[in-house]
């Protein structure tokens, strides 16, 4: 009866093709989160995509949005307190990381590149970061830039791909999985280049994260 009750804390439900975790008990006493790691990966893309202002804006916007829409459920760092933390700038993570962008001022706390993209902490450091912070909880989020061609190659729309992961005080995680967007915005791309604006490419990424976002609400019974 006992391994029962611990087998119903935990469930993998499939959502557009992709697979979720969550640890109903454990999440029920999470209150305070903050998003410590936001870490884009542009792949190949040329043009705007490239810039590193592409990468901030987008991850400033991103972390705007993910706190609105979690504040409901959780209440949320700001990004402006998290980042003005000497707590947070003195935790031990990497300012930069080859090939990937962040937000101004974010730092990286993976360990490993596979982590880095699975959006995943070690115990050790999950639990370090709750206890700086003075959170219950820490998520990292992996963004995946795409883009999705239409009119026969000579437009797109953003395709994001995200794995966004929430750990706990223990260092356990909590909640999490990997799940998809496509924005409504849309911009030219000749040649297969990217022609977008920078504020209609941000506006078109963060179309795409905020579908992924209602995805992860649902899937973990958000408000």
């Amino acid at each position: 009866m006992r391994r029962a009750t611990a087998a119903a804390w935990l469930f993998l439900s499939a959502c557009g093709g992709h697979r979720f975790f969550l640890a109903r008990e454990k999440a029920e006493q999470v209150k305070k989160v903050a998003v410590v790691q936001y870490a884009i990966n542009p792949h190949q893309l040329v043009g705007v995509a490239a810039t590193e202002e592409a990468k901030r804006s987008i991850a400033a916007e991103n972390l705007e949005t993910f706190g609105r829409a979690l504040a409901p459920t959780y209440q949320v760092v700001p990004p402006v307190e998290l980042l003005a933390s000497p707590a947070y700038a003195g935790a031990g993570g990497r300012a930069a990381w080859d090939g990937y962008g962040s937000g101004q001022g974010m730092h990286y706390f993976s360990d490993s590149e596979d982590a880095l993209t699975q959006a995943q902490l070690t115990p050790e450091v999950a639990k370090k970061l709750c206890a700086a912070l003075g959170v219950d909880g820490v998520i990292a989020v992996y963004d995946s830039w795409g883009v999705e061609p239409f009119a026969m190659g000579f437009k797109g729309r953003a395709q994001g791909q995200y794995a966004i992961n929430l750990f706990d005080r223990d260092g356990a995680r909590v909640w999490g999985g990997t799940m998809s967007g496509v924005s409504d915005a849309d911009f030219p791309t000749p040649g297969s280049a990217l022609g977008a604006e920078l504020d209609v490419w941000v506006k078109a990424n963060n179309e795409s994260f905020s579908v992924a976002v209602r995805a992860l609400k649902s899937n973990i019974g958000a408000k």
